[in-house]
């Protein structure tokens, strides 16, 4: 297997006009990935601006993520986190499962459980089990 490691950068900004005024919107993101001897780890950053300088005009978020195969088991954990500056959506997201890797990741069964905490009390929290089939030829 050859050990693989990536690091990303990307950004973004762009013109626009909304009501007769001019206003310039950005977004930036950083990410990293790494598989070495059956441990992937990975993670991502991402911000943005509109420009507007309202309530949730600068959302950032991020995540972190790590995996190692043992024999034909796959276990891995993610977390996540958004905060939308000021605004009702940001939440906290954790998330474990295996992956049974039937032919490596050509052909492989994916379980995973996770639990969506949102900051806001009035938004309903969220738990999620996925059983997931993945085959490609």
């Amino acid at each position: 297997k050859a050990n693989v490691m990536n690091v990303g950068f990307g950004y973004l900004t762009q013109a626009y006009r909304v009501a007769g005024q001019d206003y310039t919107g950005t977004a930036m993101t950083f990410d990293f990935f790494l598989d070495q001897g059956g441990a992937t780890l990975e993670a991502a950053y991402v911000m943005s601006d509109d420009d507007l300088g309202a309530t949730g005009s600068k959302p950032t978020g991020f995540y972190a993520e790590a995996a190692m195969v043992f024999g034909s088991l796959q276990p891995a954990v993610r977390y996540e986190s958004y905060d939308d500056d000021g605004g009702t959506g940001d939440y906290e997201k954790i998330t474990a499962g295996v992956n049974w890797l039937i032919s490596g990741h050509d052909a492989k069964i994916q379980l995973a459980y996770s639990t969506k905490d949102f900051d806001n009390a009035a938004t309903t929290d969220v738990d999620t089990l996925t059983v997931q089939l993945q085959t490609q030829f």
